[in-house]
């Protein structure tokens, strides 16, 4: 449930401002990107099923890491021959302007769920403001060094991925923002994400890096691959 949720922010956001709702650009989603996301032991593919009249549908397949190298050749493949080896499969449907989850259906259990509204922390991810974060106050690389005038190490990056093919000379830029005080686990605490810089070239709605601190130290989550035109095997919503 919460690797669900949480791998849904990567497809929220895209705006490059001071300040944006990570709902706001998910008109620029279209059926068949994907991105597949790594977090703890499990790895996770989101795909776009359908994006109109301000409801998103994405697909769901996550797979136990030490399954990998047995059952994916590549994650395309892997996706579109029935994602042998899936510990879960599931569709389901946001409505954008509230940030809820309006239908969740599992097609490894056959059958349709609620999401407890204390679960779906959704609603919310969807309407925090992000702050973009200034250059100087951004991650970098490297030992710092004796000198004590200005740092020149380069500032750290995540790692770009479509098609199985790692994209070099990318830009991103990073933001952040406080989780509200509503008495959950996320209760104050921060997350920071990096956004890829606008371009043709890959799919640069897609963050490729999350991080949300104090969760048992800091809970990371990262895009391992990604891209467009993923079909699928599945149907959709059950009639």
């Amino acid at each position: 449930m919460f690797l669900r949720l949480f791998v849904s922010l990567f497809f929220l956001c895209s705006l490059y401002a001071d300040e944006f709702l990570l709902k706001h650009n998910l008109r620029l989603a279209k059926p068949g990107d994907f991105i597949v996301a790594s977090q703890n032991s499990a790895i996770t593919l989101m795909r776009i099923y359908d994006n109109q009249r301000g409801l998103i549908t994405i697909e769901e397949a996550t797979i136990p890491s030490n399954r990998v190298n047995r059952c994916v050749p590549n994650w395309r493949e892997w996706y579109e021959n029935g994602a042998l080896g899936n510990t879960s499969w599931v569709i389901f449907e946001i409505d954008l302007k509230s940030g809820t989850m309006r239908r969740y259906y599992s097609y490894t259990k056959n059958g349709w769920f609620e999401i407890p509204k204390v679960e779906n922390f959704l609603g919310t991810l969807l309407n925090l403001p992000l702050y973009h974060i200034p250059y100087e106050q951004r991650r970098r690389i490297g030992p710092l060094g004796a000198t004590t005038f200005k740092d020149k190490r380069p500032y750290w990056q995540p790692q770009m991925v479509v098609n199985g093919h790692i994209i070099s000379d990318v830009a991103f830029e990073a933001y952040k923002t406080k989780w509200p005080q509503d008495g959950t686990p996320l209760s104050g605490k921060t997350i920071e994400i990096y956004v890829p810089e606008k371009n043709k070239l890959y799919p640069a709605y897609f963050p490729y890096w999350l991080q949300i601190s104090g969760i048992v130290g800091k809970a990371r989550l990262r895009i391992i691959d990604s891209g467009s035109q993923l079909k699928t095997p599945k149907g959709g919503f059950p009639l």
